[in-house]
C-alpha cells in the first residue's frame, strides 16, 4: 500500500498553525500511515486511538529502529500518547546514542589544551 501524506495538511490540521512537522515526525507519520493503513496521521494523533495494536506496535518499533538506529521498548510508544511525544522520545534516544565528539591527535589520544 502506498500512502501519500500532505505535509501542509499534516501541519495545518494537526497543529493549527503554519509550523512544519519535524523530519522525525514526517518519517514516523509515514511509518504509522503504512502500518495502520491510514492517511490521517498528524503530530497529535494517538497510535492506539487510530487502531494500533500490539502487533502493529512491534512493526512500528522495528521500522523506527531501522530508520533512526534506535531500539525502543514498547512502553515508549504506549506512554508517549501522541506522534509528537513519541518523536521527542526517538530524538532523545538518538541524541543519547550519539557519542560526544572528541578531537584526537595523530596518536589517537585526545588533544590536551595547551600541549602541542
Amino acid at each position: 500500500m502506498t500512502v501519500n501524506l500532505d505535509l501542509d495538511a499534516l501541519s495545518d490540521r494537526a497543529r493549527g498553525s503554519n509550523e512544519r512537522p519535524t523530519a522525525t515526525e514526517q518519517v514516523v507519520a509515514d511509518i504509522w500511515a503504512s502500518v495502520l493503513e491510514r492517511a490521517d496521521i498528524g503530530p497529535d494523533s494517538d497510535f492506539l486511538q487510530l487502531g494500533g495494536d500490539s502487533v502493529m506496535m512491534m512493526m512500528v518499533l522495528f521500522q523506527v529502529g531501522e530508520a533512526f538506529g534506535v531500539e525502543l521498548p514498547p512502553e515508549v510508544l504506549l506512554e508517549s500518547g501522541t506522534l509528537r511525544e513519541f518523536c521527542a522520545q526517538i530524538d532523545a534516544a538518538r541524541n543519547k546514542a550519539e557519542p560526544d565528539a572528541v578531537a584526537v591527535g595523530g596518536n589517537g589520544l585526545p588533544f590536551e589544551e595547551g600541549v602541542i
